[in-house]
């Protein structure tokens, strides 16, 4: 039910990209809870894409140390449109903190890591995501 209204496809359409990603490894079905899950496909292809970042591999240790050095929590985040997803992340060891797990995305205007990657966008990428007059305003007081 959730499905139908939250992409506004008909109950035959949705029936059958369900039983299409079903088939292909994309979700998983439990029909006792009338819930789906995302199924081993999505997890292998996050795995291939993991293996080869080679970036992926290189930031791990540097966010380890970070977070056992300051006891703050370390993400690796990147740009996608107007989201930012989170590529690494290291706990820090602080018994509070917030729960933020690899492959969420969040807004970019949200959270510092947001918003150090506004600070080193382009002026045409600022201008796409605010007005003109907040963009002029923020140059100009730099």
């Amino acid at each position: 039910m959730e499905l139908l209204h939250a992409t506004g496809f008909t109950r035959n359409r949705v029936m059958r990209l369900t039983g299409t990603l079903r088939h292909r490894g994309y979700l998983m079905a439990d029909p006792a809870a009338g819930v789906f899950s995302i199924g081993p496909k999505l997890f292998a292809l996050g795995k291939v894409f993991e293996r080869n970042r080679l970036m992926l591999s290189l930031v791990r240790p540097v966010l380890r140390d970070i977070a056992l050095k300051t006891g703050e929590s370390a993400s690796l985040c990147v740009r996608d449109g107007f989201e930012r997803v989170v590529l690494a992340r290291e706990d820090g060891t602080h018994a509070i903190r917030h729960a933020i797990s690899e492959g969420q995305r969040m807004d970019l205007h949200a959270g510092a890591a947001g918003k150090v990657i506004l600070a080193f966008s382009t002026p045409e990428m600022l201008k796409s995501f605010w007005p003109e007059p907040v963009c002029q305003n923020a140059r100009t007081r730099r």
